[in-house]
């Protein structure tokens, strides 16, 4: 039988990427990009404040976090709108049901007639 030979002395070149690391440091992620994040939605003006202020330090300071930024600017718009839309809608339903019901809570029309049992005021006076 043929064995394998596990003796070999060649070697195996690696290409030179390999081995290279990174020569800048990583950027840091930028603290208020994720809080401006985490904030669109659960209250949205705050968390578009918050993401516009760190779209703008991104930019300034070089730090990573600008893509967050933008997503939390598109979630606080959007969840704005979409609370927009629900209060609007609530109205709405208020004023409907109220303007279906006030007619019921009205009392009807009296007559004078019904009042004084068929006579009528300037008789009596």
């Amino acid at each position: 039988m043929n064995e394998p030979n596990y003796d070999n002395t060649e070697s195996i070149e690696l290409p030179a990427f390999a081995f290279e690391q990174s020569q800048q440091p990583p950027k840091p992620m930028s603290i208020t990009a994720i809080a401006g994040f985490v904030c669109a939605f659960l209250s949205p003006i705050p968390g578009l404040i918050l993401s516009f202020i760190a779209h703008k330090q991104c930019q300034d300071r070089n730090e990573d976090g600008q893509g967050l930024a933008t997503a939390g600017i598109i979630v606080s718009v959007l969840n704005l709108l979409l609370r927009l839309a629900i209060l609007v809608f609530c109205i709405w339903i208020f004023v409907w049901t109220f303007s279906q019901t006030a007619d019921l809570l009205s009392p009807p029309a009296m007559d004078w007639g019904d009042i004084f049992g068929g006579m009528d005021p300037g008789m009596i006076w």
